[in-house]
Parts: C-alpha cells; structure tokens; sequence
C-alpha cells in the first residue's frame, strides 16, 4: 500500500459516544489492527482487506472531511479515529493532517490505538489532540471509559501533553 493511502470503512460515521468528552464528532474506522487484542469491539476490522473496508488515498479523505466540517460551520470540530488501529497508516495520518489543518481551521483530532503514547512518531502527535493509548485487555476490563484500565489518556494542552486518565477514574 502507498504511503497516501489507507484502508477504511468508507462511510463517515456521526457520534457522541466515541470522544472522551461526548463531543459530537465525525469518526473514521481504519481497518487494520496488528495487536489482535481479545474481546475486541471492533474484530471485523482487524483484518485490512475485510469486505467492509475501501482502500482510499489522502486526497480524497481530506476531500470528504472538509466538506463535513464545511456542511456543519464549525459547529462540529472533533475528529475520532477508531480501528483496528489508525497508527498502522502513520505516514497516511501525518500526510492527511498536515494538509487538512492548513484549509479548516480549529479542528480537534482525537486517536484511538492500541500502541502506546512513546511509541508513536512525534509528527504524528503534533497532529493530534487527545490520544487514548494501550491495547484493549479483557483481563482489565473496566465497563466504562477507558474501555480497560491499563489504558491511558493523553490530552495536548498549550502544546505540551499531559496525561488525564485520572479524569475518567473513580
């Protein structure tokens, strides 16, 4: 696969489920997910080439995404990146991003992953806002969010990260 390109399900999905916050978001599925993580809510996304998903290219995702935020007048911000795992298309994130943020302006980019914060490519972390990091244990599961509790989160304020898993506690 080329480097501005990613598998997806093709449709932009609407929630307030999937941000940290409940903010009303767009949220993209990526299929792909290399961690294979057990009681996975999203298993028919672990494969790359499942039916469900479409191979699509960093022009036309940027295409479709600002044409959302557009239709809605910035009464919509919030970006969700759900998987499988979006980290898999790294190059494909920073390239998308990059661009986007030049033509919409106050977007809020949230990542789902199941790789840890240190793990991830520092371009890709200043392209986003809210990362929930770690893979999904059953073992730890919490039945709430975050969905297990070696699960982290991480929320870029004033450009420095800090970690606020301590907010959804107790």
């Amino acid at each position: 696969m080329k480097k501005d390109e990613a598998r997806i399900v093709p449709e932009v999905h609407f929630s307030f489920n999937d941000h940290p916050f409940r903010k009303p978001s767009f949220v993209l599925y990526f299929c792909g997910c290399p961690h294979k993580c057990k009681g996975c809510h999203s298993q028919e996304l672990q494969n790359p080439y499942s039916d469900l998903c479409e191979t699509i290219t960093v022009s036309k995702l940027k295409g479709v995404l600002k044409y959302y935020f557009d239709s809605y007048n910035g009464k919509i911000n919030s970006v969700v990146l759900l998987g499988g795992d979006p980290v898999v298309y790294t190059d494909f994130l920073i390239k998308l991003f990059s661009e986007l943020r030049k033509e919409v302006k106050n977007i809020e980019v949230v990542l789902y992953t199941g790789y840890l914060f240190e793990e991830l490519k520092e371009e890709l972390k200043n392209l986003v806002d809210i990362i929930v990091d770690g893979k999904y244990r059953e073992d730890l599961k919490t039945g709430k969010f975050p969905a297990s509790s070696n699960q982290r989160v991480f929320i870029k304020e004033n450009s420095e990260w800090k970690d606020k898993t301590y907010l959804f506690l107790g």
